[in-house]
């Protein structure tokens, strides 16, 4: 399945199906779907300085955000912390995913893990063949996009997704408490 959509993503096969989605119900969704895997880390999400929507595919930008949390997961022990924190740019959102593992290793280019097969660490247990972070790379570029990881100096690794935000979202209404 992972073959098939990253084939299509990078073959313009793929419609994007923008729309205004809640930042909030993309991570939710997300981490959702990820909570017993996640269940022994320390989770902290930071969607406050991002608009309360963003102009984008609700189902590949799903898929982009659990791909980063299920890499932060299979890379990193169980007690670890994995941040999910979102900021407005100047016309675009940036969308961060940082772990405090061990981060790369000294001769992987961080920029190679978005190639096809490309695994951060091809030894040890962790499943998978290298395609998730490629199918992040091909949703962030076929959003007008773009992705980039980066390691922290102090241990971890940081995925960065920029997404160009080039319209004003539409006003949501406030809820009045009952």
């Amino acid at each position: 399945a992972n073959v098939l959509n990253l084939i299509r993503l990078e073959s313009g096969g793929t419609v994007i199906r923008a729309e205004w989605v809640s930042l909030e119900e993309i991570a939710g969704s997300a981490l959702n779907r990820l909570r017993e895997a996640l269940a022994t880390h320390k989770v902290s999400v930071n969607l406050t300085e991002a608009p309360v929507l963003i102009r984008a595919d609700p189902v590949l930008l799903e898929t982009l955000l659990f791909n980063l949390l299920d890499n932060a997961i299979k890379y990193t022990s169980a007690d670890s912390r994995i941040s999910i924190v979102a900021r407005r740019g100047r016309d675009a959102i940036e969308l961060l995913v940082a772990d405090d593992g061990p981060g790369f290793p000294p001769d992987v280019n961080p920029a190679s893990l978005f190639d096809k097969f490309q695994r951060g660490r091809p030894e040890g247990t962790q499943g998978g063949v290298g395609l998730g972070l490629a199918i992040c790379r091909a949703i962030a570029m076929a959003h007008g996009g773009e992705i980039q990881a980066e390691r922290i100096p102090a241990g971890g690794a940081l995925f960065v997704v920029t997404l160009p935000q080039t319209s004003v979202a539409p006003e949501v209404p406030h809820e009045e408490a009952a």
